[in-house]
């Protein structure tokens, strides 16, 4: 926009089009027409692989200071198929990662279309800052194409410096630790590549003298110098939850630590038994020789404890870098991804070249150890905040919801007294209040969790009062039933039909106001017995007073009916329905 505004000499406080160029290019496809052509003069292999290329073999003529593209390969592997890889950095990061100890590597997906994004980064003190030493495109996340991967850029490395890159428990000195987010195939690439380069050696590893360096295996070399990011791990672990209860959940955190466990054993176990997502979970860490699980837990590492406390925590260095250059564009073309990438790291190496002349940091403040803890606790706290402020605002949500339906089930109460004391049928307005006061029950329980999450500051007045009744209380009360005829029925009569007077009249005598509520203690009732006819349910099933017992809303056991025909007897039975 530039451009056109000083071609145009434009002066006006808007923007200009492209019609005020040349009316013609009002018309956008004959715009883009343009466009195409002069994207072709520019870049005759085009903008993807081939067009990389085309620049990889430009900058092999350019001074070594300068070169950015170093590698452009496509490899077949055996069964997995071809996979294309692009590999970026300056030899000024080529000697930064030379020089670290304890690298972070991870993968991005957004950066361009159809291709993954790899990068190594490190944290390095005496410049107070994170840097991204390495970068590469590739098209397969596979144990082989991550092992080539790392092959290509410790060759770089190598080249540009000419020292090869070092492993502390290989060489006694070099990388102390590599801090990943637990992706098996990255993982796996590294080991792969250490055990290569460990083929042809005849020392023993510098951490277990016993161990000679050639008969480690892949998962042997990552137990002596991978680690798993604390915040992809807890960020798996609070996506269990709804599957996983938190005992389970705290059993799970609890593995990631750097001392011993009181009863390792134990939390395992305790893990398995918490249902299929705990178990799965538990199992996809020891799977593959346990190394995710060494990653976490020191005890079962090849780490020594010091260097264990003293490299990082998290990657939160990749994801930081990711976010920052996402910033000049996602989704793009290979070749864009390439330029625009070349600019964002050269300007990083510009700005440590002035902070190293002329002592000027990119800040006021250095992101010292202790402005870094600060500003994490200042988040942390921001973040409490946010959530216990979300938690109260459902607080008032649900404590409405919860009035509400106190009002609904208090006139289903009353509605449903009146009926019964008429003597209407009231076995729908019974299931539909029992159904609403479980739902009442489940939201009590909901609010009193939300309760003792929240700031405390939410008022639930009522909440204490409507809580102590129990749910039998509010369809049960204590109840008579007067029978208006003897106890005592004939053979002959008691079933000459199916609405003979031989059922009993029940009369129902309220002796507290109907409610809601939950109640704490159990109720007690002063129920009536009856001779339970031993085969009464073969004539009239569906109005014995077996099948007004089963039927009732009120919760008495269940009788079955066999029972009853093999041992007739005097039985406390409910109220039923009047026939």
């Amino acid at each position: 926009m530039s451009s056109l505004r000083q071609v145009l000499g434009w002066t006006g406080i808007t923007d200009p089009a492209l019609g005020d160029l040349h009316p013609s290019l009002a018309n956008a496809d004959h715009a883009a027409r343009l466009i195409d052509n002069l994207r072709y003069l520019h870049y005759p292999h085009g903008t993807g692989f081939e067009g990389a290329k085309h620049v990889y073999n430009e900058h092999k003529l350019l001074p070594q200071d300068e070169v950015y593209v170093w590698c452009i390969e496509t490899h077949e592997i055996q069964g997995e198929g071809t996979f294309q890889l692009v590999v970026c950095m300056f030899r000024a990061m080529s000697i930064l990662l030379s020089k670290t100890k304890r690298p972070s590597i991870d993968t991005s997906f957004k950066r361009l279309h159809n291709w993954q994004e790899f990068e190594v980064e490190a944290w390095f003190p005496e410049y107070s800052r994170s840097i991204v030493v390495a970068q590469a495109f590739t098209t397969s996340q596979s144990a082989l194409a991550h092992k080539i991967l790392f092959r290509c850029i410790f060759n770089i490395v190598e080249e540009d410096t000419g020292s090869k890159v070092k492993f502390r428990h290989i060489h006694g000195e070099g990388f102390d630790s590599v801090m990943a987010d637990g992706h098996r195939g990255q993982a796996l690439g590294l080991g792969l590549y250490c055990e290569e380069i460990c083929r042809g050696m005849t020392g023993y590893c510098a951490i277990e003298h016993t161990k000679a360096l050639h008969t480690l295996s892949p998962y042997d070399h990552l137990a002596r110098l991978y680690r798993l990011c604390f915040t992809h791990f807890t960020r798996k672990i609070g996506n269990l939850k709804g599957h996983v209860t938190l005992p389970i959940r705290a059993a799970m955190m609890s593995l990631y630590s750097a001392e011993p466990l009181p009863d390792f054993e134990g939390t395992l176990q305790l893990i398995r038994s918490g249902g299929k997502k705990a178990a799965d979970w538990l199992k996809d860490k020891e799977a593959a020789s346990g190394f995710a699980l060494a990653g976490i837990y020191q005890p079962l590492s090849k780490i020594p404890l010091e260097i264990w406390k003293a490299s990082p925590l998290t990657s939160n260095g990749n994801e930081q870098a990711h976010r920052n250059i996402n910033r000049d564009g996602i989704k793009l073309t290979m070749l864009a991804g390439i330029m625009r990438g070349m600019q964002f790291d050269s300007r990083c190496m510009a700005s440590l070249n002035i902070l190293c002349k002329y002592g000027i940091n990119m800040r006021d403040q250095q992101a010292t150890h202790f402005r870094r803890a600060a500003r994490a606790i200042q988040r942390s706290r921001l973040v409490q905040k946010r959530t216990i402020e979300s938690i109260d605002e459902d607080i008032n949500i649900l404590y409405n919801e919860v009035l509400s339906l106190q009002t609904h089930v208090e006139t289903q109460a009353s509605v449903l007294e009146y009926s019964t004391g008429k003597g209407k049928d009231h076995e729908r307005p019974v299931k539909r209040l029992r159904q609403d006061s479980k739902r009442l029950t489940e939201m009590h329980n909901n609010l009193r969790k939300l309760i003792s999450r929240g700031s405390g500051k939410i008022g639930t007045p009522g909440l204490d009062e409507a809580s102590k009744p129990s749910i039998a209380a509010s369809l049960t009360y204590n109840q008579q039933i007067q029978i208006s005829h003897p106890s005592t029925i004939s053979p002959d009569s008691r079933f000459s039909s199916p609405t003979s007077s031989c059922h009993p009249q029940n009369t129902l005598t309220p002796t507290q106001p109907p409610a809601h509520r939950l109640q704490a203690e159990p109720e007690h009732y002063n129920l009536p017995t009856f001779i339970i006819p031993q085969d009464m349910h073969l004539y009239s099933p569906n109005n014995s007073l077996m099948h007004s017992h089963h039927n009732s809303p009120f919760p008495f056991p269940r009788v079955e009916p066999e029972f009853l025909a093999q041992n007739p007897q005097t039985y406390p039975i409910a109220p039923f329905t009047q026939c």
